[in-house]
């Protein structure tokens, strides 16, 4: 088990400025962002700072927000990795659908309402009706009383999970982890109490600050104000907090502008300032959609110049030594017929083989990735069969590495059917098998483990078993791609990593896979650069010894 004493330098400075960032007095920060890589130590290193907070009294309650599978899994095991966190007992702010006490309770209220319909049903047979009765009736039997008690009870269900999350909100463990999804009943339960329970919280990747839209998309026939997004619901929980802690991977994969979210849900606008369409006027050309494109002259190192006191990012010499990581590109051959068509589809957009159609350039982009791995949806959103060749590669590489686990990432819908039909053990990574799938995985015991890129591309560590990982379709997301690769190419590893990448030749796998190769993305680099902690700084070196 490892000790207090193992945290690396860089990972004791983000748990003093998290300290800080709770301590009234002149030097508090309104929070921070830890833009670590994948693997640098982030989750240890916030909870070892609420830790210490919650010791000094500065903190009573810390609210981590996280992706779903990552709620569930590395914030609650996290603390079990080391000794000076072992009272530490995340509490994860989730009741499912299947869980016991709703299905128990919710189970009588469906058998007194089916009672209580069929009931009412057989009185309305049994005396007269008036002609309303008669009108009421025929609309009542076009749902069974079986479908209506389904419906009450549906709805006592919803009840009695919204009393079990009160009930774990009000639980007095001093970490609570929530998924983002679950946000908007956060905040909505909190205005029913009309009161907010977190002194602090960590955003565990933070896509929503990137667009940082505030409402959701309106219902034009609905006259009400439309909701707070995710975002929104975590700006207005900022002004009931003492700080803000962001921990990403990847801040600006889009672009500087992307900047203007996370940092606005640090310091409530304070740097940047307090709105974003100034913010774009000020630093980037517009274009015709008043949206940002490049930015200004000078507006790099003016933005940078505001944000360095409170971003944090890792020289590449401090960072833990990685095992080495191999791409291997596996490459098959379409038939001549198959390819004919697609080079038809990639010149007109139309292929009445297959009976689909892009209607601009973006949909036939993704349509040319669903090609290449051998099925495209159609309008009505079935998907039509085009070659086998990726699923037959797949075999060919699976039975070639003789029992060694492998991970197969996929992107569309057909490829994991195709997939889990090819390989009857396969299984696959859902929200609820999750810490299950990571405990067998780093254990050897998958011999085919399978993801969608999204889902297992932030957090989830599993990188203490020995196999290899595959890309079943490629993507053009430089960001998914280096976080999923992350999951493996973590410290910890002790063994190579190997990707396996399929690509059909002469389709556009040939044109993306070079970003493989090297996905830097500029921007985020050149912002990484300009906030690095430089443990050579001798402020650092006495600040630390």
């Amino acid at each position: 088990m490892l000790k207090r004493e193992h945290l690396r330098p860089y990972q004791e400075f983000i748990v003093g400025k998290i300290v800080q960032s709770v301590r009234p007095g002149p030097e508090k920060l309104p929070g921070l962002m830890v833009a670590f890589e994948p693997g640098g130590g982030k989750t240890v290193s916030v909870l070892t700072g609420f830790d210490d907070a919650l010791n000094e009294g500065l903190i009573r309650k810390a609210l981590i927000v996280a992706p779903l599978l990552v709620a569930q899994t590395v914030w609650p095991e996290e603390p079990q990795e080391w000794e000076h966190l072992q009272h530490l007992r995340p509490l994860l702010i989730r009741v499912e659908d299947n869980d016991p006490e709703v299905l128990a309770r919710s189970l009588p209220v469906y058998h007194e309402a089916l009672t209580r319909f069929r009931n009412e049903t057989a009185t309305w047979f049994t005396f007269g009706l008036s002609p309303q009765d008669f009108a009421g009736l025929l609309r009542l039997l076009k749902i069974s009383p079986e479908q209506r008690a389904a419906r009450t009870r549906d709805a006592a269900e919803i009840s009695i999970r919204d009393e079990l999350m009160g009930r774990l909100v009000a639980d007095p463990a001093p970490i609570h982890v929530i998924n983002r999804e679950a946000l908007p009943w956060l905040w909505d339960y909190a205005r029913r109490k009309k009161t907010w329970p977190y002194d602090v919280m960590a955003i565990d990747d933070c896509r929503e600050g990137r667009t940082a839209k505030t409402r959701v998309k309106r219902d034009k026939e609905k006259q009400e104000k439309a909701p707070l997004s995710r975002w929104g619901i975590m700006a207005h929980a900022r002004k009931h907090m003492k700080a803000v802690i962001q921990l990403t991977g990847t801040p600006t994969p889009k672009g500087l502008h992307n900047m203007w979210g996370l940092i606005y849900l640090i310091d409530l606008g304070k740097r940047l300032g307090t709105a974003k369409t100034p913010f774009y006027e000020r630093y980037f050309a517009m274009n015709e959609y008043f949206q940002p494109t490049d930015p200004k002259e000078g507006a790099f190192k003016a933005i940078m110049s505001k944000v360095t006191d409170i971003m944090f990012s890792l020289r590449p010499e401090d960072l833990p030594d990685l095992p080495d990581f191999i791409i291997d590109p596996i490459r098959v051959k379409l038939n001549d017929k198959v390819l004919k068509e697609y080079r038809r589809f990639e010149r007109t957009l139309v292929s009445e083989e297959y009976d689909v159609e892009a209607a601009n350039g973006g949909v036939a982009h993704g349509k040319k990735l669903q090609f290449a791995n051998g099925s495209m949806f159609r309008e009505d959103g079935k998907d039509v069969w085009i070659h086998d060749a990726k699923i037959e590669a797949l075999k060919e590489l699976v039975e070639r590495l003789d029992g060694t686990p492998l991970l197969v990432t996929y992107d569309f819908e057909f490829d994991k059917e195709r997939i889990m039909r090819a390989f009857k053990d396969a299984v696959l990574l859902t929200p609820t098998n999750s810490m299950q799938f990571t405990r067998d995985w780093n254990a050897d015991k998958i011999r085919v483990g399978l993801c969608h890129r999204a889902s297992a591309g932030h957090g989830l560590n599993l990188q203490k078993g020995t196999g290899h990982m595959c890309e079943y379709g490629l993507t053009t997301d430089a960001e998914l791609y280096l976080q999923f690769k992350k999951r493996l190419h973590r410290p910890g590893r002790k063994t190579t990593v190997f990707n396996h990448v399929i690509i059909s030749e002469g389709t556009i796998d040939e044109d993306v896979f070079p970003m493989y190769l090297d996905p830097k993305i500029e921007t985020q680099e050149r912002v990484l650069e300009h906030v690095r902690i430089d443990l050579r700084d001798p402020d650092l070196v006495d600040l630390l010894s």
